[in-house]
């Protein structure tokens, strides 16, 4: 559970920008242990499993957006 005496979570949204007009956002999924819930990368290019082809089909329902599945940081 959330406890922010624990987690001293800061925002790192621009103070003052409207997020809701039109612009390019990131949106990360975390998952425990850093696993590959929607495929694994094969020679450089990520494989996407059943979940991962689910999430692309349903993220080019959204207008407008670009996914870049298997994004890590090191």
């Amino acid at each position: 559970m959330y406890d922010p005496q624990k987690h001293n979570r800061q925002s790192i949204r621009l103070k003052g920008y409207d997020y809701s007009q039109p612009g390019y956002y990131f949106i990360t999924i975390c998952v425990a242990d850093r696993y590959y819930l929607f495929g694994k990368v094969v020679n450089g290019c990520m494989a996407l499993n059943k979940y991962g082809q689910i999430a692309k089909k349903e993220w080019n329902r959204t207008e407008n957006c670009v996914i870049m599945f298997g994004w890590t940081n090191l």
